[in-house]
């Protein structure tokens, strides 16, 4: 009986910690961003209020992987319009970097979601990592979501797919909710 009782809430902290979490980024205008994440990892919203960030990473503080996503008001004047827009901006943005990566080209791949649509590129840094909190993975693009623009990097050690996979896939379902709703 004791055996199955443990077992039991052994089954129920398992599926407890595969509950995925919120985090929200509260919005100068009153509105906020919604992003739904793995319930392991940990979030923490710092900065401005106009461009503020979310810091995601392990809740047990480990340096594992870190995901950042800045919230920018996209602009009136135009700029950034459409999607077209948006992927030459985070091409030309990898194109930047490409002198410290060990790929010779920005190859880009969609990030679509429900309200989320933008781009996001990888590079392999050419330097080996230096320790825990280096970083030789790096996912990194922009979306729009409702009236804003978000930048997001996630960096990763070599051969954590699952991590890039789950931040993909919280993004990609990221939704905005305006002020009062």
């Amino acid at each position: 009986m004791l055996r199955s009782a443990l077992l039991g809430a052994a089954v129920l902290a398992t599926v407890a910690s595969l509950q995925p979490a919120t985090t929200a980024i509260p919005l100068a205008d009153g509105g906020r961003l919604v992003f739904v994440h793995p319930s392991s990892w940990t979030g923490k919203v710092g900065g401005p209020s106009v461009g503020p960030t979310l810091k995601l990473q392990p809740q047990d503080g480990a340096p594992n992987f870190r995901v950042m996503i800045t919230a920018i008001p996209m602009q009136k004047d135009g700029r950034l319009s459409n999607l077209d827009e948006l992927e030459q901006a985070v091409r030309q943005r990898g194109e930047g970097m490409l002198s410290t990566a060990t790929q010779k080209e920005v190859t880009l791949a969609r990030v679509d979601g429900g309200q989320a649509k933008g781009f996001v590129y990888h590079f392999t840094d050419r330097n080996a990592e230096q320790g825990p909190g280096d970083y030789r993975e790096l996912n990194q693009g922009a979306l729009t979501l409702g009236p804003y623009l978000l930048s997001f990097t996630i960096l990763t050690h070599p051969g954590d797919d699952a991590t890039v996979k789950d931040a993909l896939r919280m993004l990609a379902g990221a939704s905005y909710q305006a002020a009062g709703r």
